[in-house]
């Protein structure tokens, strides 16, 4: 008697570990696994014209200058990182007044907002705003530097969100926090 109830005790733990194992596998195929994002590396840029130097990823690649311009964007630089797989923008912008345009900004866009967060610090407005596409979601990260007299350090990050990761706020913060202008 005593033989037949290890046998089947030990029958029950392997058929629930078994079970156990089983559940693992589906709810990890149900689970949306991201690759962890390599190791990032910054470089300085200093854009002496401009009175301007900040840090990129050593992997982000400059695809415009100079574009753009306008009476309120008076510098435009474009930028996008193929291993980080984000687009953004430096802009210098003359405004009269921040809290009116990113209200009309806002209230008057043609984008399908899902999500809008703005949040101001000692230093910059920040905004946080995810996009519906067509064949994606968007991700937009948007910070507004005062540079004195309506004037406004514009960055600008884009990326899809099924990219987006924790790392992505890091860069993104140590390129605002590695900005310096004269």
């Amino acid at each position: 008697m005593f033989l037949c109830l290890c046998y089947r005790r030990t029958f029950l733990v392997f058929i629930s570990f078994f079970f156990l194992f089983i559940l693992g596998i589906v709810v990890r195929g149900f689970l949306l696994v991201k690759p962890p994002l390599p190791a990032v590396f910054f470089h300085r840029l200093v854009l002496e014209e401009q009175g301007l130097s900040f840090e990129l990823p050593v992997s982000t690649d400059i695809i415009g200058e100079g574009e753009y311009l306008s009476e309120e964007v008076l510098f435009h630089l474009a930028f996008q990182d193929p291993v980080l797989k984000f687009q953004g923008v430096l802009e210098k912008w003359h405004l009269f007044d921040l809290e009116q345009f990113l209200q009309h900004s806002k209230d008057n866009t043609d984008l399908v907002l899902s999500e809008y967060r703005r949040r101001e610090t000692g230093r910059f407005v920040e905004l946080f705003y995810r996009q519906e596409g067509k064949k994606d979601t968007y991700i937009g990260r948007e910070f507004f530097l005062s540079a004195g007299e309506g004037l406004y350090y514009r960055w600008a990050f884009f990326l899809s969100a099924g990219v987006y990761r924790p790392t992505h706020e890091r860069v993104f913060y140590r390129i605002i926090d590695s900005f310096r202008f004269s």
